[in-house]
């Protein structure tokens, strides 16, 4: 992604959450978003769980951070499957 955009890429975890060190134990918090006007492009998105994970939900977490500033805007791309029978 970076290649094509010219623009630095991360991951979703390494964008939304710090590392901290909490009583010994790595613990994650989410960071603050401060870029006005920003537009997300999450590739492989369909790879994003809703689940809990290690006490976070990573969609719900990506969503509110990227949504906390009203400008910005989230585009996700990849296979996304449905199954109809569902």
């Amino acid at each position: 992604m970076s290649y094509y955009t010219k623009t630095p890429a991360h991951t979703i975890h390494k964008r939304i959450y710090k590392k901290s060190n909490v009583h010994g134990k790595v613990a994650f918090f989410p960071t603050e978003h401060r870029i006005k006007n920003a537009l997300f492009i999450i590739d492989e998105a369909s790879m994003i769980s809703a689940e809990s994970s290690m006490g976070q939900n990573l969609l719900d977490d990506l969503i509110e951070h990227v949504f906390s500033v009203d400008s910005a805007k989230l585009i996700l791309v990849g296979n996304m499957s449905c199954n109809p029978s569902a």
